[in-house]
């Protein structure tokens, strides 16, 4: 029986009982809200932190590649100059240096798979990317309910690709065809008759084209396409007349179409070695002087017999007679990076042409006697290789260049040059007399060695040109002595010879000296020196021109 005032209630006890429960499901969601809001945190913490990590290590990269492309200048260490420059960039941005780890920079390049562009580790002179990679723990967890510890490592990786590049070339060879040697000489080197007229009121010389138009004008897919696939003298040489635009100077493509329309089409060339264009990048727009491409083009469209051309002169003072002009060796211009290859040399090097020029002439007459002499002169390669680039920054708004020219020690003198290895000419008859008297000369000295010097080049590009050495006329008439010159008499009769004819021939052996000296300095002034100058060639002289530098910002492909 229930009693009024007992303080038992059914409903109040059901009350406290929803109470207890509600309390336990809240402490329970409290506990899980807890630990979802710690996750949540937890994995944002570890988004950002890998997210700030990428960038340390894109930064780091980017910082790398420069140092790895030659923009900062040519290193004995590339790889060590890339570790060196990383490091410098955890630094600058605040993160530890213990997130580089052993081999955590890779010197490699950049290649297409299936499309996909990716890096592949290449230490060579082909390598033009730095991968990156950073590794740091993974930050200790806010609510460490399933574990307490840091969770592991955390890595990232960044490859970043920068290769500035140069076009210069050494000499201008074959500049303007409207000087009478270029104008014969052309024609030769693509192998055409003498009906062919490239002479005209303009010429080459100015005149540049992108290696990106080129590749445009010659239908190919990249400029790398281009460089690689063999092609014939006159479909480049078509491809130069389109890429050239239509302000060019009507002499220019004029002179092409002769060439290019009577070339010969059974040779063919690899526009890379044309250019000298070094395996491991290149750049759209490098700029390419079209006299030294026609140049090198023609002598590589002539394969092995290169050039072999006897040309007729005349010499006030000193009569008619030929000029001969014989190539051994290309010259090339070249576009590349400033870098170097195993043996430390420049892998970007242009060069003038070697070769021979010869002028055979009748000089007057000595003692009653005609006179002829033939006097050569060995064309000594000059050469120019890229030795630094140093690219813009702030306080110097344009990248600065170092090419590392030299012309060699040329041979100059009186005789017949059969091989141009071989330094000692050999005597060639400057007189004759009765009974099969002959005299016999040479003479033989060495000019115009300069050394290496290194030429700096403030943009922008092109720059003014920079010669090392003199002027090949000059230095010709100025280099011979009487005393060069060696004079022999020689003959079969000579032992039976009367006393007279014998004294004649001694005082005519005398007289000939300076006479010969003489005409090989006004020979070489007038006829030898200024055809090395047409020609492009090197007679201890340089004329180094660089056309551009191609410096785009260093580039992230692939992490």
């Amino acid at each position: 029986m229930l009693r009024r005032g007992s303080g038992f209630s059914p409903t109040m006890s059901s009350r406290s009982r929803q109470r207890g429960a509600s309390a336990v499901f809240v402490a329970i969601s409290m506990v899980a809200s807890m630990a979802a809001l710690g996750m949540a945190l937890d994995l944002g913490r570890l988004y950002f932190t890998h997210r700030d990590l990428q960038l340390l290590a894109d930064m780091a990269a980017l910082d790398a590649a420069r140092a790895r492309g030659g923009c900062m200048g040519q290193t004995e260490d590339p790889a060590g100059a890339a570790a060196g420059e990383a490091a410098a960039s955890l630094q600058r941005n605040g993160a530890s240096l213990s997130y580089l780890t052993a081999g955590a920079v890779e010197i490699g390049r950049e290649e297409r798979v299936g499309g996909v562009r990716t890096f592949v580790a290449d230490n060579s002179t082909r390598a033009d990317s730095v991968r990156i990679t950073l590794r740091r723990p993974i930050p200790a967890k806010l609510v460490p309910i399933f574990s307490a510890g840091p969770g592991g490592t955390m890595s990232v990786t960044a490859a970043a690709t920068m290769r500035p590049i140069v076009s210069f070339d050494v000499g201008s060879t074959l500049a303007n065809v409207s000087s009478p040697i270029p104008g014969q000489v052309l024609p030769s080197l693509f192998g055409l008759g003498g009906g062919v007229d490239v002479l005209g009121p303009g010429g080459l010389v100015g005149a540049t084209v992108t290696l990106g138009d080129l590749a445009l004008a010659a239908n190919a897919g990249s400029v790398q396409d281009f460089l690689d696939t063999e092609t014939t003298a006159p479909a480049l040489l078509n491809a130069i007349a389109d890429a050239l635009g239509a302000t060019t100077d009507a002499a220019v493509k004029t002179t092409l179409a002769a060439l290019a329309n009577g070339g010969e089409t059974s040779h063919t060339v690899l526009p890379r070695e044309v250019l000298g264009v070094p395996a491991g990048g290149t750049a759209d727009d490098a700029i390419i002087s079209v006299s030294s491409l026609v140049g090198a083009l023609g002598e590589a469209a002539n394969g092995d017999n290169l050039l072999n051309l006897t040309l007729p002169i005349n010499v006030p003072l000193l009569g008619g007679g030929e000029l001969g002009l014989r190539l051994v060796e290309l010259a090339r211009p070249a576009i590349g990076p400033a870098a170097v290859d195993a043996s430390g040399n420049p892998l970007t090097s242009a060069n003038t042409a070697q070769g021979v020029v010869t002028a055979s002439l009748n000089v007057g007459r000595v003692l009653d006697s005609d006179v002829n002499v033939k006097v050569f002169a060995q064309l000594a390669a000059a050469s120019g290789g890229v030795a630094s680039l140093q690219c813009s920054q702030r306080g110097r708004p344009h990248p600065t260049v170092t090419i590392d020219a030299q012309t060699s020690a040329i041979q100059f003198g009186i005789g017949e040059i059969s091989d141009v290895r071989l330094g000692d000419p050999q005597a060639v008859t400057v007189a004759r007399l009765p009974a099969g008297i002959e005299l016999k000369a040479k003479m033989i000295v060495s000019l115009g060695s300069n050394g290496e010097q290194a030429l700096r080049f403030d943009g922008p590009f092109p720059a003014p040109p920079q010669t090392i050495g003199a002027d090949p006329s000059d230095m010709l008439a100025n280099g011979v002595r009487d005393s060069d010159v060696e004079v022999e008499v020689v003959g079969e009769g000579l032992a039976s010879a009367p006393a007279e004819l014998i004294n004649r021939a001694e005082l005519l052996k005398n007289a000939l000296r300076p006479a010969l000296a003489a005409a090989a300095r006004r020979i070489g002034h007038d006829v030898i020196g200024p055809a090395l100058s047409a020609l492009g060639g090197s007679l201890g002289d340089a004329t180094v021109t660089v056309h551009s530098v191609s410096v785009d910002q260093p580039l992230i492909y692939a992490r």
